[in-house]
Parts: structure tokens; C-alpha cells; sequence
């Protein structure tokens, strides 16, 4: 599994803080359906 840049560390938290309709299912949905978490 590869490790996250800073830059995307970043732009994800970013993303969770500004919106505040972003649920932790919803962010465990989509790191499931990802196709980088398929391949791995």
C-alpha cells in the first residue's frame, strides 16, 4: 500500500472540514470503492 503525499493529506482534509455533509460512511464508501484499493 502506498503512502499519501502531503499534498493529498491536505487537499482531503480540506475537503472533510469544508463541507459539513461529509460523513465518516461516506468516506469509508468511497475509499472501498476506489479503484486504487481494488488493485491493491
Amino acid at each position: 500500500m502506498r503512502q499519501p503525499t502531503e499534498a493529498e493529506k491536505t487537499w482531503f482534509r480540506n475537503y472533510i472540514e469544508a463541507d459539513p455533509n461529509v460523513t465518516p460512511e461516506i468516506i469509508y464508501f468511497s475509499f472501498a470503492m476506489s479503484d486504487e484499493y481494488l488493485f491493491y
